[in-house]
């Protein structure tokens, strides 16, 4: 039998997307079954309308295609909204329309001015997370290891490489400060040499 949870978490991580959230929004769309229908007729695992699914060449009842779309759908709404997981689950069940107008409408406040199905969507997915509603969550890089001892040595090791880098610039441009006053040095014992 098929993970279908573990390829979400993997498809969520390939497209630089949270796999908790990703997972959790699944959970919410279909319960990973990927039987699934809607009264309002979304299909499959992650209840891609069918004029959706023909717009991205894609057999909603795939599953594995299925979470694969939606994974890169959701990735590029998180782009479109610099990052507000918020935005990119209210675009996934209400739409880009939705969401423009109802940042329009309220600004700051804009999910209050969503149909409440989106507002509850939104709240449940983001309620396991430690995202606040409205905020983003740091995305995950496709070159994760997904071992996190490993992960925070390469992170600290890029600290670590910045910093040695910054170093030597400073150290850089302190030889080229002392150096241009040694060459003015020279210029004024030359000038003072050739008076004599």
């Amino acid at each position: 039998m098929t993970d279908y949870r573990a390829l979400a978490s993997s498809y969520a991580q390939q497209s630089g997307i949270s796999p908790d959230i990703f997972v959790a929004q699944i959970q919410q769309e279909s319960g990973f079954n990927p039987d699934a229908t809607s009264s309002a007729g979304a299909i499959g695992i992650a209840q891609f309308m069918p004029e959706t699914a023909k717009s991205l060449g894609l057999n909603p009842r795939d599953p594995i295609a299925s979470l694969k779309a939606a994974a890169r759908y959701d990735a590029n709404n998180l782009k479109a909204y610099n990052g507000d997981y918020a935005k990119m689950l209210a675009a996934y069940n209400c739409g880009g329309g939705c969401v423009q107008q109802a940042v329009q409408k309220s600004g700051s406040t804009w999910l209050t001015a969503t149909p409440s199905e989106t507002q509850n969507y939104v709240k449940v997915i983001m309620g396991g997370s430690k995202v606040k509603v409205g905020g983003t969550a740091p995305t995950v890089s496709s070159s994760a290891s997904g071992n996190a001892l490993l992960d925070t040595l390469k992170t600290w090791g890029e600290y670590v490489a910045i910093f040695v880098l910054a170093a030597v610039f400073i150290i850089i441009g302190l030889l080229l400060l002392s150096g241009q006053s040694i060459t003015e040095g020279a210029k004024k014992l030359g000038k003072a040499a050739h008076v004599v």
